[in-house]
């Protein structure tokens, strides 16, 4: 749709004041979040404590040059690269690394956040430059993306960062409009830097999987949105898509061969699996997924530049939109609407289908931005160029006003100097180094007592619904201890926290008090040795199923009352058999499912009682555990109480000894009679080092250098 003169002037007129609009709003961003940002306290935001503390273990480990990236104190331990959000947490590593000296790290992470959203509309306006929006849509949806308010605080909009902690979907977001907008300018040809749309989508992709997955369904849709122009355009994606690829692909295909030990999703609710249809649209209508607890002025923009851009179907933009929005529309259905089905598309049967609000709030942004050039067009014809320019600026203004509005009551901080807290630290870093829980029943399950304190007391916490909730199996597990002296044991829990009042129901004659002030408690075990990283265990019988999360059930129901017997059984993956099921010792499958399921398995079979073997000590490096033992021999095995993986290896006096998975999700081996030192050490592999070198390397000469193909730049 060709513009007019006037309007092409005021269009242009629109885009020469782009730039300082921008540089306004990020201004304002700037001016409400800095001194939130650069005050010493931790930031609200259920992960974000989570992403700061592993931000700081990169940082040890780069001062450290160590190439391993294991990490103890989240989860029962789990390997870092497995983590579908790489690059923000390497990256915010490395800076701390080179500046946490001389300023404050929790600075620096703060104002990776704030810094993020000042960039974030500039991004998403050139994005949409890039695809061919006018400028006053542009800059309409640039300054939007402050805007969006959803229930859950897990789309759109600073709240996700700021309440929820979502810390590394920003990054994707600020991302996705860039790498997106050069993608497609390198397959319609516009393009002489093709190989650097590449690494911005690969970059996209390792910010955030479920971010660049959306991103490339985006540029599917642009693919074939004009079906007469669908092959030469993907047969320009083809390279670029290769060396995506190609640069990810030191991360990407290690956690797709090791999936397996992934965890995916543990629990289906309804926040995983999507609302039911008819609540969408009331939702919608009502305003709670633009607007939720406010006015809904972002939903009203959303349907009149909706109806807008029906109007102009005939236009390339209104077409992909509207494909856009129903693959996206359709995807939020989930697994509630669209049953098993959801499961068999690619990638998506682990998706927390919750996500996809995110891309319903996308293309309704770009819908709402529909009316900066109607506010324009209908200023102009009304009163002329001058009075449509006034206009614009009253639009701009009332949005921007409204985003102020919404930022100074977002921005929030938690003080760890307070005395309790920091005595708190004090008391849990004195302690032995033993893994320590703390539970929502005990007052202690906020982050700041989740993901923060194992931090600063630099000791392993029992459980995170961060990091280890994707990563690991052993969240689902950890989800369901009981503190028995069985389950202290079995996860090598020595203590546990808790905030006043303690529960009446709690045990105290398990977990006497060692320690309290005015806000908080200390409890140890009271056999608190038995809750070392490591135990000599009696490996009887095998769990079978035709994966490790089918096996779910079974090891929930099995794994302590066993280990209260002396036994520890097998874990095994079998993909030939359909069902979970139970072995016991002499090869003979055993029900699970009755009331006295642990006699049934093993028979009334008790293992050795703690008789076979004493552990002398233990200690722990950046990737490696250590242990002094004294064994009895026999069926004696050293259980390492860490997430068992495929890259761990385990050596008795310097000789390496095959390691057997047993439950819940642990590592063992077998120790001979007598006295000897057993050592697990987690290693990446070579390839997979040499792989990111070259990556990084080729990453580089592809932003440096000029890309074209067969001679013609694409």
């Amino acid at each position: 749709m060709k513009l007019d003169a006037a309007e092409a002037n005021l269009e242009a007129e629109c885009g020469r004041m782009q730039r300082v609009v921008l540089t306004a709003v990020a201004l304002c961003v700037f001016a409400v979040g800095a001194p939130w940002a650069l005050n010493a306290e931790y930031p609200f935001g259920d992960d974000n404590s989570a992403h700061f503390a592993v931000a700081m273990h990169i940082a040890t480990l780069i001062e450290h040059a160590e190439t391993n990236a294991w990490w103890h104190h989240s989860n029962l331990g789990l390997p870092l690269f497995t983590a579908y959000h790489p690059l923000p947490a390497l990256s915010m590593g490395a800076i701390i690394a080179i500046l946490g000296n001389a300023i404050d790290p929790v600075v620096l992470f703060k104002l990776s956040i704030l810094v993020c959203w000042m960039l974030m509309p500039a991004a998403w306006a050139l994005g949409g430059r890039l695809l061919g929006m006018k400028p006053s849509a542009a800059v309409v949806l640039g300054i939007l993306t402050l805007a969006v308010h959803d229930p859950d605080s897990i789309g759109f909009g600073v709240r996700s960062s700021v309440f929820r902690g979502l810390y590394t979907q920003h990054f994707g977001l600020l991302l996705l409009p860039i790498a997106v907008g050069h993608v497609w300018t390198a397959m319609e040809g516009r393009s002489r830097f093709a190989f650097r749309s590449a690494v911005l989508f690969g970059a996209l992709l390792m910010s955030h999987l479920w971010v660049g997955l959306y991103g490339a369904i985006c540029i599917a849709v642009l693919a074939v949105a004009e079906p007469s122009l669908a092959a030469r355009r993907i047969r320009r994606l083809i390279p670029i898509a290769g060396v995506a690829f190609c640069l990810v692909s030191p991360w990407l295909v290690p956690l797709l061969m090791t999936n397996e030990y992934a965890g995916g999703l543990p629990w289906r609710r309804q926040l995983h699996e999507g609302w039911p249809w008819q609540d969408i649209v009331s939702r919608l209508l009502s305003g709670q997924i633009f607007d939720y607890g406010r006015p809904m002025w972002l939903t009203a923009c959303v349907m009149g530049g909706a109806a807008l851009t029906l109007v102009h179907v005939r236009n390339p933009l209104a077409r992909r939109w509207m494909l856009l929005t129903a693959a996206t529309g359709t995807l939020f259905l989930g697994r509630t609407n669209l049953g098993s089905a959801y499961d068999l598309l690619p990638l998506h049967s682990q998706v927390n289908v919750m996500r996809y609000i995110t891309g319903v709030h996308i293309c309704g942004l770009l819908a709402a931005s529909a009316i900066g050039p109607t506010v324009l067009g209908v200023a102009r014809r009304a009163g002329g160029p001058r009075i449509a320019q006034v206009g614009f600026g009253v639009l701009l203004m009332g949005v921007l006003g409204a985003v102020y509005a919404d930022l100074k009551g977002t921005l929030k901080t938690f003080d760890a100097q307070n005395s309790a807290y920091r005595e708190l630290v004090d008391a849990v870093r004195d302690g032995p180094d033993r893994r320590f829980a703390v539970h929502e029943a005990l007052g202690t399950g906020s982050h700041f007592h989740r993901d923060l304190l194992p931090l600063l007391a630099n000791r392993g916490q029992l459980q995170s619904y961060a990091h280890g909730y994707h990563c690991t199996l052993s969240t689902y597990y950890a989800e369901y201890f009981d503190f028995s002296p069985a389950a202290a044991e079995v996860f090598g829990v020595g203590t546990v926290v808790a905030k006043h009042p303690v529960p009446d129901d709690f045990p105290l004659d398990v977990w006497p008090e060692v320690w309290r002030n005015k806000s908080y408690s200390v409890h140890e075990l009271v056999n608190s040795d038995a809750a070392e990283l490591v135990s000599f265990v009696d490996v009887r019988g095998t769990i079978e199923g035709p994966s490790f999360r089918s096996l779910r059930p079974i090891i929930k129901r099995l794994a302590v009352p066993a280990f209260a017997l002396g036994i520890v059984p097998e874990v095994a993956m079998d993909p030939s058999i359909e069902t979970a099921v139970v072995v016991d010792g002499s090869g003979q499958r055993r029900d699970w499912r009755g009331a006295n399921a642990v006699d049934a398995v093993f028979a009334g079979e008790r293992g050795s009682d703690g008789s076979l073997g004493e552990i002398l000590t233990v200690s722990r490096g950046l990737s490696s555990y250590a242990a002094r033992v004294r064994s009895v021999g026999g069926s004696a095995h050293l259980m390492l109480k860490v997430n068992a993986f495929p890259w761990w290896s385990a050596r008795v006096d310097g000789v390496e000894v095959p390691i057997r998975h047993v439950a819940p999700n642990f590592m063992a081996v077998a120790v001979p009679s007598g006295e000897h030192v057993v050592r697990w050490e987690y290693t990446n592999p070579w390839w997979q080092k040499l792989g990111a070198v070259i990556s990084v390397v080729v990453g580089f000469f592809c932003i440096v250098g000029r890309s074209s193909f067969g001679g013609r730049a694409i």
